[in-house]
């Protein structure tokens, strides 16, 4: 310290003749050198009160004789503490330190340190560290025999297992080593590449709340523990139901997807709509938006709210979706979207007719399965099959249905598609590509969430019900000898088409 100190008054004192030097060349001033003398011892005294402080300050402390040492032998993975080494200090005020390098194998000297406030003194005791391997890791079906060396590779170390693996098992699994007289946890891993698997259901959701993902997902089989997660994170505030994708994930990384079904209804303290059915309207009239619409809340009684039209169009015929949105007092949000229809004269006496089917073949507390079979089954059986339609447009082939019973291919699809679009239950047209004729047929959301193929037409060659057919039914069926032969490419259609996009078509 001395030597330090002695050094920094040298370079001191050169820079004072240097400074002195450039004053007698009128490079400095009085007032600038006797400023930086007076800096300059400053800073000196600064320096030799800080390096004699901890001299000053602290005392040797002398260890009771009921303090013992021992060296200790240690997993370098895991910190060896200053008790492992230390006993007898209890009720003595006394608190110690180790300090030793964890990434030296073998033997080595750690330090204690030992204080009681200014009290200070240090111990040298010897320590030996092996290496313990945390985990190993198999494929499964991989034959496996493990040797405690795999876990405790240095053979100085007395070790052995105290549990043993199970057998056959995919996952993750404990096993207790001892070493030296100690235990120690490492793992046991057999790894798999099945993804987990698990069955989407329905699940009521309150509005403006997001339930954890898990709750959505059931019958989860895996070897392992699996995780659920949202594909993209739901924003439940539009009342009615969303489709949504849910992750998987089990502990090897593998992944799958199930997609389930959220029900989203007003929170039972939040705000209502009323008044936001369906609204059908023929091409160029107008719509009040507000008109026998209310918003209502048990605290705050009638709510004012807001309409946001979206891309609706009085003048284009189409299906368009209106959100209309509203919050309490309490900061309770919801929105409710409602289906306004802009239909042609023609489209408006379709469903006219569409409704009084409905009426006799819809029962209530039908399902939706149940209300798609019936809407299904009356066109296949009481539709004569003419052989031609009306295919300017799909109202005017509905229409024609309705009126004769009576019709081609094209027929039965609008027909099952109007009334469809009148319970609200998704679906959207399918046309072949390729062969000899045309052909349409539907593409319909059932409860899971699935999209299956359903065509009402009646076909030649088999008596079966077209209903509820997933990609792999009717790819077995195009390719039927018998059916090819007869109508090449039956069931082929292009599933590029945007109308298909984001659909979970059933294979």
């Amino acid at each position: 310290m001395a030597r330090k100190m002695q050094y920094n008054e040298d370079i001191a004192w050169a820079r004072l003749q240097k400074k002195t030097q450039e004053r007698s060349r009128g490079k400095g001033s009085p007032v600038k050198l006797i400023m930086l003398c007076l800096g300059i011892l400053v800073v000196l005294v600064l320096v030799g009160v800080t390096a004699y402080a901890p001299f000053q300050q602290s005392r040797l402390l002398t260890l009771p004789e009921s303090v013992t040492i021992e060296p200790v032998i240690g997993a370098a993975q895991i910190p060896i503490q200053a008790e492992d080494v230390v006993q007898g200090l209890e009720n003595t005020g006394i608190q110690v330190e180790i300090a030793y390098d964890a990434q030296i194998l073998g033997s080595q000297e750690a330090v204690l340190t030992f204080s009681r406030g200014r009290e200070i003194c240090t111990r040298i005791v010897e320590l030996y560290l092996f290496h313990l391997e945390p985990s190993l890791t198999f494929a499964h079906g991989e034959e496996i025999e493990l040797d405690i060396r795999d876990y405790v590779p240095d053979e100085t170390i007395k070790a052995e297992f105290v549990t043993t693996p199970e057998e056959g098992a995919c996952g993750i699994f404990d096993l207790q080593v001892l070493c030296a007289g100690k235990e120690y946890t490492v793992q046991y891993i057999v790894t798999e590449t099945v993804a987990p698997k698990g069955t989407g259901k329905e699940v009521t959701v309150e509005a403006d709340t997001v339930p954890d993902a898990s709750v959505f997902v059931e019958n989860i089989v895996d070897d392992t523990p699996v995780t659920v997660t949202y594909k993209e994170e739901p924003l439940f505030i539009v009342a009615g139901q969303h489709r949504l994708t849910l992750v998987l994930t089990d502990a090897f990384g593998n992944t799958s997807e199930v997609t389930a079904t959220a029900n989203v209804v007003p929170a039972s303290d939040g705000p209502r709509f009323e008044g936001v059915e369906t609204v059908y309207m023929q091409v160029g009239s107008a719509i009040s938006y507000k008109s026998g619409v209310t918003a209502t809340d048990k605290q705050d009684g009638t709510l004012s709210f807001t309409v946001e039209p979206g891309d609706f169009d009085n003048a284009k015929e189409g299906t368009y979706k209106v959100l209309y949105h509203t919050v309490d007092s309490d900061g309770n949000r919801l929105t409710v979207a409602r289906t306004v229809v802009v239909e042609s004269k023609t489209g408006q006496k379709v469903r006219e007719k569409a409704q009084v089917v409905l009426n006799e073949i819809i029962k209530p507390g039908m399902t939706r399965d149940q209300q798609i079979y019936a809407v299904f089954r009356k066109v296949w059986q009481y539709v004569w099959y003419s052989g031609s339609s009306d295919k300017s447009s799909l109202e005017n082939a509905a229409y024609e249905g309705f009126s004769t019973w009576a019709g081609d291919c094209y027929t039965y699809y609008a027909m099952v598609k109007v009334m469809l679009d009148i319970l609200e239950i998704p679906n959207v047209e399918v046309a072949r590509i390729g062969g000899e004729s045309r052909h349409w047929w539907n593409l319909v959301e059932f409860e899971d969430g699935k999209y299956y193929h359903v065509d009402a037409t009646p076909h030649r060659y088999t008596n079966m019900e077209h209903f509820k057919m997933t990609e792999s039914v009717i790819d077995a069926y195009t390719k039927d000898p018998k059916i090819a032969s007869y109508r090449p490419n039956y069931y082929v259609y292009d599933h590029t088409l945007p109308q298909y996009e984001g659909l979970d078509i059933a294979q």
